[in-house]
């Protein structure tokens, strides 16, 4: 066998050199790149390999390499962990088994059982890590998507408003600049679609300039705000959060972090409790953008209202923000509509829960009094039938038992979901049973 020294590259762009024993020097190439390098450069040498003397120990391995093949060798170094980082990171192996050179048939046992266990774990964190990246850049495809399509809609209604204003040309090339973005709306390339919508609604706001030589000032500022609102929702970015959604979010972790944890304990409870409090409802976030949208729009209205001349043109401006003001109090009272309606439906389930609760035990309860009644019942038939002496605490126990019993019994079938009665009944048994006593 000859011996080669050669210069390669590993996965990660860094050289490597060495020795390598092989028959010709084609087998040696082959061999380097079936593990994995690209060779820059290998001859024959004479020297053969140095002597290492930190290297002193020897280990045995067994690994799978990037291509799924099976791998046994040795390798020495310093220390076990030394021979595996290096296997690992300049070899780009998956170990499964690696033990000295000395080791006895327990020890390689061993290490071929925690090895095992080391790379299922590994292999368990990069599929899981696979497919939460692969979830993630579907929930991105989607958002982008939708987000076309509704920047596409707008566009066309726009179309639809300006159709007597646009020159023919510019509606042409409209047109010309939504087909293309038909055409790459479904490319893997998200940034690239992103950018020809971007292009498009640039293109409209730069016909503001035309109109307002036309003469059609509202018109004109109308477009100019449609097209901003627009480039603004393309650029939003979908990771935003805000500080309530990133608390939500950091809540749902350490949830799933802690999943052990029974639903009574202290903590989980807590998180539970602040969950519900900092999250959005759907309804109640889109509200807010649009309200944080219209505060925009009437920000830019009053900036120009200060600068315009024209006393016609100021007052429709004027009017403008009027309609924004009430569109923004429409939007609010909206929001506290539907909180009202989240916290009433929020106490109506919770006073459900507690009434069923209470149902369920009031009956528990009553059945118990029930039994007790018919113990002395039949207590009291059997000192009837044999003359036996009564007791003198009989009677009144009897009394309470039963008045308690009747008491449980009226709430239950007739006055079940009356509160009044909550205090009415136990108040006119306490004096039933006094004047029980008294006469007793």
């Amino acid at each position: 066998m000859s011996i080669f020294k050669y210069l390669v590259t590993n996965n990660e762009g860094k050289k490597l050199t060495g020795t390598i024993e092989a028959n010709s020097i084609e087998l040696a190439k082959n061999e380097l790149n079936n593990l994995g390098f690209s060779t820059l450069s290998i001859s024959e040498t004479q020297e053969k390999p140095k002597e290492n003397k930190t290297l002193s120990n020897k280990f045995i391995f067994e690994a799978i390499d990037k291509n799924s093949k099976i791998i046994k060798g040795s390798i020495e170094s310093e220390t076990e962990i030394n021979a595996k980082l290096k296997l690992e990171k300049e070899y780009d192996f998956n170990i499964y088994a690696i033990w000295a050179e000395n080791a006895s048939e327990e020890e390689i046992n061993n290490a071929k059982i925690l090895g095992q266990k080391y790379l299922n774990e590994k292999t368990s964190k990069e599929y899981q890590t696979n497919k939460s990246e692969s979830e993630q850049e579907k929930i991105e495809d989607k958002y982008i998507k939708d987000k076309i399509d509704f920047i596409l809609n707008k566009v066309s209604t726009i179309l639809t408003k300006f159709q007597s204003e646009l020159d023919a040309d510019v509606k042409q090339t409209i047109n010309k600049k939504i087909d293309k973005i038909l055409r790459i709306r479904n490319s893997s390339n998200k940034e690239y679609i992103v950018k020809t919508a971007e292009d498009l609604l640039l293109y409209i706001q730069s016909q503001e300039k035309t109109l307002e030589e036309k003469g059609y000032h509202d018109k004109n500022f109308e477009l100019k705000l449609e097209t901003k609102s627009l480039l603004k929702e393309l650029k939003k970015d979908p990771n935003q959060k805000t500080l309530s959604e990133d608390i939500s979010s950091k809540i749902q972790n350490w949830k799933k972090k802690h999943n052990n944890l029974s639903e009574n304990n202290i903590l989980t409870k807590l998180f539970n409790y602040l969950d519900k409090t900092f999250t959005v409802p759907i309804e109640i976030k889109n509200l807010k953008e649009e309200i944080s949208n219209l505060k925009k729009q009437k920000k830019e209205l009053f900036l120009i209202q200060i600068k315009e001349k024209d006393k016609n043109y100021k007052e429709k401006i004027k009017n403008s923000i009027k309609t924004i003001k009430n569109q923004i109090a429409i939007k609010k009272l909206e929001i506290k509509e539907i909180k009202e309606k989240t916290k009433k439906l929020k106490n109506s389930s919770y006073e459900d829960s507690n009434l069923k609760e209470n149902f369920i035990l009031l009956k528990e309860v009553n059945s118990i009094f029930a039994w007790i009644i018919g113990f002395y019942t039949t207590y009291y038939i059997i000192i009837q039938i044999f003359s036996l002496k009564q007791g003198v605490i009989f009677p009144y126990l009897f009394t309470f038992f039963f008045l308690i019993h009747v008491s449980i019994a009226y709430k239950l079938l007739l006055f079940k979901n009356n509160k009044i009665t909550n205090i009415i009944i136990p108040i006119s048994a306490a004096i039933i049973l006094i004047l029980s006593i008294v006469n007793l």
